[in-house]
C-alpha cells in the first residue's frame, strides 16, 4: 500500500491574507482528522470549496483510495461529474452510503484486511436525510452515525456537505467525531453555536466572501480560512473526474 501524506494543505489562513497579504497555508492531518463537515449557505462558495478539499484528499491518497460521490441536490456546479461511475444522484445517494458502509463492514470484520482510503462525499446530506420516510431516514442516521464512530481505524472517512448540520441528523451524538468542521460565508450566529464548542467564541462581525469562514480542528483549534479561488474550472473538473472514476493520472501534488 502507498504511504500517503498525512498532512494536506486545504487553505489559506484568511487573517494573514487580509492583514498582511502573506500567504500561510492551514492544513490538516489525515491521521487524526479523518471526517469533514462543511456548512454553507447559499452563494458561500460551499460547492466549489467541496471540490477543491476532494481534489486536496485525492492528490494525498491519489491511487490508493476509492472516492465516492453522493449529490442529492444535483447542483449544476457538479454537472461535469454525473458521468463518474461512483457519482450517485438523488434518491440514489442511499446506494452510495450502503457501498461505503458494506466496505467498512467487511473491514471491520476482517474479510478486507486493506486500509486503502475510502472517502463518502455527500453534498446536501441534511436535505436527503428531510426527504426521507422515518423508517429510511433512521436507517440511514444509524450508518452514517457508525462509519463517524468506526471509520478512522478503518480508513473510511466521511466528507459532509449542509446548510444547517443540526445535531438531530447525527445520532446519539456522532457529530462530535468530526475531526475537521468548516463554517463558509457569513453565517448566523446559531450555525456557529451548532458546531463550535462553548469555550470557544465566534465574533459573527466577520463578513467573509464566498470560500472564506472558519475551521475547527479536532473540537479545540479553531482557525480563519480562505479557500483559493479556482481560475482553471476544466482542471478541476478534470482531477474530480479522476478521483471519482479510480483513475490516478497526477504525479505531482497540486500547488495551493
Amino acid at each position: 500500500m502507498k504511504k500517503y501524506d498525512n498532512k494536506v494543505c486545504v487553505g489559506i489562513d484568511y487573517i494573514k491574507w487580509h492583514s498582511y497579504a502573506s500567504k500561510q497555508d492551514i492544513s490538516i492531518d489525515l491521521e487524526q482528522n479523518i471526517h469533514t463537515l462543511i456548512s454553507g449557505m447559499s452563494g458561500s462558495g460551499k460547492s466549489t470549496s467541496l471540490l477543491y478539499y476532494i481534489i486536496k484528499l485525492y492528490f494525498a491518497f491519489c491511487s490508493e483510495s476509492l472516492f465516492i460521490f453522493a449529490d442529492f441536490k444535483q447542483d449544476d456546479q457538479f454537472k461535469p461529474l454525473r458521468s463518474c461511475k461512483n457519482y450517485f444522484a438523488y434518491k440514489n445517494c442511499v446506494n452510495a452510503l450502503d457501498i461505503v458502509y458494506e466496505k467498512m463492514h467487511l473491514r471491520q470484520e476482517g474479510v478486507d484486511k486493506s486500509r486503502t482510503p475510502i472517502v463518502l462525499v455527500f453534498d446536501e446530506y441534511v436535505a436527503f436525510i428531510l426527504s426521507l420516510e422515518k423508517k429510511q431516514k433512521e436507517e440511514v442516521m444509524s450508518k452514517i452515525g457508525e462509519i463517524l464512530m468506526l471509520g478512522r481505524s478503518l480508513k473510511v472517512s466521511l466528507v459532509l456537505a449542509c446548510q444547517r448540520p443540526d445535531a438531530s441528523v447525527f445520532p446519539q451524538g456522532s457529530r462530535v467525531n468530526f475531526g475537521v468542521i468548516i463554517v463558509l460565508g457569513s453565517a448566523i450566529k446559531s450555525i456557529y453555536d451548532m458546531v463550535l464548542p462553548k469555550e470557544l467564541t465566534m465574533d459573527t462581525n466577520y463578513k467573509f466572501d464566498a470560500g472564506e469562514g472558519v475551521i475547527l480542528l479536532q473540537s479545540r483549534d479553531l482557525k480563519f480560512i480562505k479557500f483559493p479561488i479556482v481560475i482553471n474550472n476544466e482542471r478541476l473538473y478534470e482531477i474530480c473526474q479522476e478521483a471519482l472514476n479510480g483513475k490516478c493520472k497526477i504525479e505531482a501534488k497540486p500547488q495551493s
